[in-house]
């Protein structure tokens, strides 16, 4: 996969985030962090008819076996001191599947406002401590980006 010139803002956003893009049709596929691939189905930055469409971010962690309890209490402390661009409007746990999953979840009005809060809150000294906590605790992890349809 290489990156592609594209003007849509996905692509863009995927390589300025340092991850290779590659377009098929209105399905954009990007390499993401911890190696795994993430496919954005492509969103648009406009108001269709009385809907704005938004963004549903969802980062899943597989915390190391019997840390999952201790990453959602680090989730909790950030919420309370970073807000919930870090530890997501949402915070769920496994009630099926893989043991040790932990799930946050919030929304945005694009890719690009992601693309912003996510580089402001990785400018906050604090947060860097705060991620350094949260490293051991991770197995592996990765980002998704769905359309909200109302």
């Amino acid at each position: 996969m290489r990156p592609v010139e594209s003007h849509s803002v996905e692509a863009r956003t995927a390589i300025n985030l340092g991850c290779e893009a590659r377009e098929n049709g209105p399905i954009i596929e990007v390499g993401a962090h911890f190696d795994c691939i993430v496919t954005l189905q492509r969103q648009y930055d406009f108001v269709k008819g009385d809907k704005t469409t938004m963004i549903l971010v969802r980062d899943v962690f597989q915390a190391k076996y019997g840390s999952g309890g201790e990453l959602v209490a680090l989730f909790k402390e950030a919420r309370e001191e970073f807000g919930p661009m870090v530890a997501g409007r949402r915070l769920l746990t496994d009630a099926s599947g893989p043991f040790f999953t932990v799930v946050t979840e919030t929304e945005v009005e694009s890719l690009a406002e992601w693309e912003q809060r996510i580089a402001e809150i990785f400018a906050v000294p604090e947060f860097g401590d705060w991620f350094a906590r949260m490293v051991p605790l991770v197995e592996s992890g990765r980002r998704e980006f769905y359309n909200i349809e109302k």
